[in-house]
């Protein structure tokens, strides 16, 4: 039996040499800066995957070709390339058919993590309870009862990253989806659980066509490139519906099921929901897929830790302290007693070296009263709004009514509102135009001391006053269309470095 050599994950250390067999996946092949070329590629085997380059010499690049899904002997050095682990190859030989007839296959195929035939008769089962007696029945056996097809069903991945990855994560992903609408119906009785029931077996069914999944790794088709699996489902669904003779007002809502399942426009979707059921389903579709994204991050955090940036979620997740975690360790605690919260880990403190607005944007979630602290009352200047709350736990207690923040404001405490407890506030519009928030602005300004006021000092980001040309006020239309072009220019220019007044409500937009 021909030995396996180095697994990926015996690849720890910088410059460590390796040595093994593995199997190729993703093989392009490119051209650096100096017009030399390589191959890209990456290298896989039970443990796991790494990527590889290998460069030319002398202009020459060896093999001449490379294909995935190969076996290969590999000689190389790991190295890292932006905090990624990379294996520089400088030997690799192709595998002849002797050598593979004996290989330890069990050392390169990754087992699935999904059960697919168990969950395949568990989809079907639910989906058949849902459909029995309507003409959605026929349509399900009609497509199910080919063999072919259940078998392309059964062995398809449901994304080539990301979510449901692998052999059978079509199924469970398609069974999630189906569990979720079907949960839904029970909430909402107007909902046609027969159609919404079907339109979720059938969402993703153009993926057995849109990507090809081995046992090494999966990729996107030629028809996958160019189509896509929402109108290739659609397309594969057309002759079956034929066949069940599924009534034409039925068809039409299931095609729009399917081709609205991505929730928007921007996201993939061909038609936006329309109907009750298809916002259920591309909600359905979207929770399953991001929970089960979420799942796989979370797998190798602790509980108070913090994920990378993740480009997806355009955002870090953090992964929480659960209540089940606590039982233990909390069960002799008194109930209402406070816990300890582990540090976050990864995330830097949300003021320094952020812009104004996103520093406005941290302080509007942070108090600004007593009140919003969770005791007291009182008005809040930014919007008018009265916070009031008490003490937590008791009777009556209410939330505080949580504005924008517009910068440093002062709060006026009140016992009582001015026209009583029920008084009813302007709207928010309102409120800004009122005479009455004009001439509180003035009253702020007259109690503010000269001496009080901190001396004012350039903004960081804007640089020095030396290095500053001040904003020219611009002319309203009327005032410009009376003076000539000359005079423009001359009452229009200031010395570098000088200071314009500027009323304090326009800063404010007034």
């Amino acid at each position: 039996m021909l030995q396996k050599g180095n697994f990926i994950q015996d690849m720890v250390e910088k410059y460590q040499n390796v040595e093994g067999i593995f199997v190729t996946s993703d093989v392009n092949k490119g051209t650096d800066k100096n017009s030399n070329p390589y191959w890209s590629l990456t290298l896989n085997d039970v443990t796991g995957s790494v990527q590889a380059k290998i460069w030319a010499v002398n202009g020459v690049l060896s093999p001449e070709n490379l294909e995935s899904r190969v076996f290969v002997r590999v000689r190389g050095q790991v190295n890292f390339y932006r905090d990624t682990k990379q294996l520089r190859i400088d030997v690799l030989q192709i595998l002849t058919d002797e050598e593979k007839a004996v290989l330890r296959l069990e050392d390169y195929v990754p087992p699935s993590p999904y059960n697919g035939e168990a969950l395949m008769q568990e989809l079907m089962q639910l989906v058949d309870q849902a459909v029995a007696g309507s003409p959605w029945e026929r349509l399900v056996h009609a497509y199910f009862d080919e063999e072919a097809n259940r078998q392309a069903f059964l062995n398809a991945s449901a994304a080539r990253a990301v979510h449901h990855v692998g052999r059978g994560g079509l199924v469970a992903h398609t069974l999630e989806v189906c569990r979720v609408c079907q949960a839904l119906t029970e909430l909402f009785p107007a909902l046609d659980r027969p159609a919404l029931l079907t339109a979720a077996l059938f969402h993703d069914i153009g993926k057995v066509r849109e990507m090809a999944t081995d046992v090494f790794e999966v990729s996107y088709t030629t028809q996958g490139n160019l189509i896509g699996h929402i109108v290739l489902g659609v397309a594969m669904l057309e002759p079956y519906c034929q066949k069940a003779e599924l009534p034409g007002p039925l068809k039409d809502h299931l095609f729009h099921l399917i081709l609205s399942h991505h929730g928007r426009i921007d996201y993939g979707a061909v038609k936006e929901p329309a109907t009750m059921e298809a916002v259920v389903l591309s909600s359905a579709d979207y929770l399953d897929a991001k929970l089960n994204t979420m799942a796989g991050l979370f797998e190798q955090l602790q509980e108070g830790q913090f994920t990378p940036m993740q480009r997806e979620f355009g955002r870090a997740l953090f992964k929480p302290v659960t209540t089940a975690s606590l039982a233990g360790e909390d069960g002799a605690r008194g109930e209402g007693s406070p816990v300890s919260q582990p540090v976050a880990q990864g995330v830097q403190d949300s003021m320094p070296g952020q812009q104004p607005a996103q520093q406005f944007a941290t302080r509007a979630a942070q108090p600004s009263c007593p009140a919003d602290s969770g005791f007291g009352e009182a008005y809040r200047p930014q919007d008018g709004r009265l916070c009031r709350s008490q003490a937590p736990g008791t009777p009556g207690a209410q939330g505080t009514a949580m504005a924008p923040a517009t910068g440093s404001h002062t709060v006026r405490h009140r016992e009582t509102p001015p026209d009583g407890p029920d008084a009813q506030l302007p709207s928010e519009e309102a409120f800004w135009a009122s005479e009455s928030y004009l001439a509180s602005l003035q009253e702020e300004a007259a109690t503010l001391a000269p001496e009080d006021a901190a001396p004012a000092e350039p903004a960081p980001w804007l640089g020095t006053q030396e290095q500053v040309r001040p904003r020219r006020r611009i002319q309203p239309s009327a005032e410009r269309s009376q003076g000539t072009r000359s005079a423009g220019k001359s009452q229009g220019r200031k010395e570098e470095g000088t200071v314009t007044q500027m009323h304090p409500g326009s800063l404010l937009g007034l």
